[in-house]
């Protein structure tokens, strides 16, 4: 059952089975010197990256332990109670489920939200079990809930990465590079940072509808020659309906769609699953406020 706080420690008889609490770990934390810039890089190339085979359906949990009320531990599992007790086995540790959502792609789920807390990111040596764990945080319920929430919900609701070539949806990658701007702003501290993710990741009706009307804009401006000639052809049958006009009618619309499809240069959403062109030199379609 989740578990809301931090409960008294519990004393548990017998010598053998005492659950001893480790002291407390001197963090070397490798977010906690991050700059705001740092943090978006490490989520956009998280982000943008492709998925992989592992990325399958799962669980993304928050645990606590009452001996440090002050951490979360944010990480991955097809069965989170086993995991939980796997935990508190190998590192002497009494812990307590916070939250848990099953998500597809839960590896990228879990990458995405820990690099969102990447400058809480508190990492220690265990005493126990002497593995270095990397997966918690200082947060409090409320953010670590919150954050873990914020990206299960997007990849549920947007489904963002082909399910075919495991690439992220060139939608996305418009929205990532029209804020730009705003992730590079010399005043630019975490809080807005989350904000301006938070708004990317939940674009408005009128967001979506510039990219659609965009896209169409840019295959008519790819293939204007072609467009105009065929244009023009079908006003000239229009007015002048006979065989011959239908015949060069007939024949720019062959002309275009062999130059559409037929000429190597695929303009269609099938081009997205070749590798990616760095996002700096990537050309996107005309910004629009958001």
């Amino acid at each position: 059952m989740p578990f809301n706080g931090a409960s008294p420690k519990q004393n548990v008889s017998g010598p053998d089975t005492t659950v001893r609490p480790q002291k407390s770990p001197e963090f070397n934390s490798p977010g906690s010197t991050a700059t705001v810039l740092e943090i978006h890089t490490r989520l956009q190339d998280t982000f943008e990256s492709d998925l992989t085979n592992s990325d399958q359906r799962g669980s993304i949990y928050v645990l606590l332990d009452p001996n440090r009320p002050e951490l979360r531990k944010i990480g991955i599992s097809t069965n989170v109670g086993k995991r939980q007790k796997s935990i508190q086995y190998a590192c002497g540790l009494k812990l307590h489920l916070i939250h848990e959502r099953t998500v597809d792609n839960y590896k990228r789920v879990e990458a995405l939200v820990q690099d969102d807390l990447w400058n809480v990111c508190r990492p220690y040596k265990c005493q126990k079990c002497g593995t270095k764990h990397g997966e918690w945080f200082n947060v409090d319920n409320h953010l670590a809930r919150e954050t873990v929430d914020k990206w299960v919900k997007f990849m549920r609701e947007e489904q963002p990465y082909d399910t075919t070539s495991k690439t992220l949806q060139p939608f996305w990658r418009h929205l990532i590079a029209v804020r730009e701007p705003l992730f590079k702003e010399k005043s630019l501290d975490i809080d807005t940072l989350r904000m301006h993710w938070a708004h990317m990741l939940s674009p408005s009706v009128p967001i979506r509808l510039h990219y659609r009307v965009c896209m169409v804009w840019r295959f008519v401006w790819r293939f204007y020659w072609q467009v105009n000639a065929t244009s023009a052809w079908v006003g000239v049958f229009v007015a002048f309906q006979n065989r011959l006009t239908f015949l060069f009618m007939l024949s720019s619309i062959v002309g275009v769609f062999i130059s559409m499809y037929g000429g190597g240069d695929d303009w269609s959403p099938r081009a997205s699953k070749s590798p990616r062109k760095s996002p700096s030199k990537e050309k996107s379609v005309p910004p629009v406020p958001y």
